[in-house]
């Protein structure tokens, strides 16, 4: 497993940090959205109503922007640990046993491989997205 998030590593960075972008932009919209009421419609200065709804619009830009890249960029690292798993598996497969697929069905041995690096991928990708939100979470509680 070491080897799979080492492979994923730089991306799984660029994901984690989009993902901050992303929810740090979600948990700052609602005191941005108050400052506008507070501000620019109790106060009736559109001057500020202006400057904080162009901050939302900013907002919400950034958290697409940021949702984007990191889903991006998830799938980016969980196929790239995938890719290496079912390499790395065959390759230890011929080391040890260089007449298994002639013993196997065909197409038998390549469908497990691709199963398990399926089921690795779901994991590294689910990982990262796990980590992402339950920061998040913590920091909009804080």
């Amino acid at each position: 497993m070491r080897r799979c998030f080492g492979v994923a590593r730089r991306f799984h960075t660029v994901a984690f940090s989009a993902g901050l972008l992303w929810r740090g932009a979600a948990i700052a919209t609602p005191w941005v959205l108050q400052r506008a009421i507070d501000d620019g419609v109790v106060d009736d200065d559109r001057r500020a109503l202006v400057v904080w709804c162009s901050a939302l619009i900013g907002l919400g830009m950034a958290s697409w922007v940021g949702d984007a890249v990191r889903h991006l960029y998830v799938e980016r690292g969980a196929y790239r640990a995938m890719v290496d798993t079912r390499q790395r598996t065959l390759r230890s497969l011929i080391d040890a046993d260089p007449d298994a697929a002639s013993r196997q069905a065909p197409g038998e041995l390549v469908a497990r491989f691709v199963d398990d690096a399926m089921r690795l991928r779901t994991w590294v990708s689910g990982s990262i997205t796990g980590v992402i939100a339950a920061r998040s979470l913590a920091a909009g509680v804080i």
